[in-house]
């Protein structure tokens, strides 16, 4: 892995770290959950439109964390599908993530919260699929990480069970086959999320 890469990998690593050090000392004002949900992702080429979205899965667990009444962070830990499906065409490419957002969140009195914040992804596996349903390993072709920025509207209601909808735009060109044309991730996300213990906590706060 060349220096520069290494770097930003140990920067984002010694980052999540110090989020999920920060959600264990907060346990107190903590609330730890499950999600899970469907992705609507494309690839977006610089000055052209050659690709139509497809659909994946994220699941994965989340820590919500109240700073006072109405803000929190919510770190999360996911396994995201993504990629995109090639215009006119059964060609898909599947690119998958292991992706850690941290939300900010403004919560309204009726359940519903505002959120936004940054998210990194670490690419586990890229496969391009042709129309004749054959697999072929292209983990190659994509950075090993991915920068985004996440905004969404979720709600929860008192027995902990919540839904959320985020869009997120991707920062960093993916494409690391020379010339590396521009190439980003967008993708919508429509989840279901639990969290343990809420309507007890409620209760007891």
């Amino acid at each position: 892995m060349p220096d520069k890469s290494f770097t930003t990998m140990k920067k984002i690593f010694l980052f999540t770290i110090a989020v999920f050090s920060f959600t264990l000392v907060q346990a107190q004002r903590t609330h730890f959950g499950l999600k899970g949900g469907f992705n609507a992702s494309t690839l977006k080429l610089k000055n052209q439109d050659n690709f139509d979205y497809k659909l994946g899965l994220h699941v994965g667990g989340l820590a919500h964390i109240h700073i006072t009444r109405q803000i929190a962070i919510q770190p999360e830990l996911l396994y995201s599908n993504q990629g995109a499906k090639l215009q006119n065409s059964e060609v898909k490419h599947h690119i998958n993530y292991i992706t850690v957002p941290v939300m900010g969140q403004y919560m309204f009195g009726d359940g519903f919260r505002l959120e936004a914040g940054p998210q990194v992804g670490f690419l586990v596996g890229a496969k391009r699929q042709d129309q004749d349903d054959n697999r072929f390993n292209v983990k190659e072709n994509y950075e090993a990480v991915d920068f985004s920025l996440a905004t969404g509207l979720s709600f929860i209601s008192s027995s902990g069970l919540g839904a959320d909808f985020r869009w997120l735009f991707g920062l960093t060109n993916i494409n690391d086959v020379p010339p590396r044309t521009p190439l980003k991730n967008h993708l919508g996300q429509i989840g279901i999320f639990y969290l343990i213990n809420y309507n007890k906590a409620r209760h007891t706060h």
